[in-house]
């Protein structure tokens, strides 16, 4: 469902910005809470006449200058965030999903992996053995090195 933020909304986007949400979201948490109204025509047209732009122009100029649309800019920094709180906070997916705004646990995985080409698991896993195998390498050359 496209929405447009009345608020800045952690992790999802700003003030004005017209963004894409599951339809529980938008209907069970933003609109009752007064931070998003659905992006009908109507508003959209009240949105265009308080930026003296229309969103069609505004969208077509981010792309030309970022090379990506707006929801995509959005969701790539997202799942940044993701990898971020993966790699370096000891939370599991379904707090994750909650912290970034996502409607449930398998839209996170989803978005992940259509971005990454990894699930969230997997990415963690290889983060961890990563890190494993440079502890390993730092064993190996300080045991080199009292050997010679």
């Amino acid at each position: 469902m496209q929405i447009i933020l009345i608020q800045d909304v952690n992790n999802l986007g700003g003030a004005n910005e017209v963004v894409t949400v599951k339809n529980g979201y938008a209907r069970n948490f933003l609109i009752p809470r007064k931070m998003a109204v659905e992006a009908s025509p109507s508003n959209i047209k009240q949105l265009e006449e308080r930026l003296k732009q229309d969103y069609t122009t505004m969208a077509g100029l981010f792309s030309v200058v970022t090379g990506i649309t707006i929801e995509h800019y959005i969701i790539q920094h997202k799942i940044e965030k993701v990898k971020e709180l993966l790699l370096y906070e000891n939370l599991n997916l379904t707090e994750i999903a909650h912290r970034m705004n996502y409607s449930s646990v398998s839209h996170l995985s989803y978005q992940f992996k259509k971005v990454t080409g990894l699930t969230p698991s997997f990415f963690k896993k290889i983060k961890s053995e990563r890190i494993q195998l440079k502890k390993e390498e730092v064993g190996n050359s300080i045991l080199t090195k009292d050997i010679l």
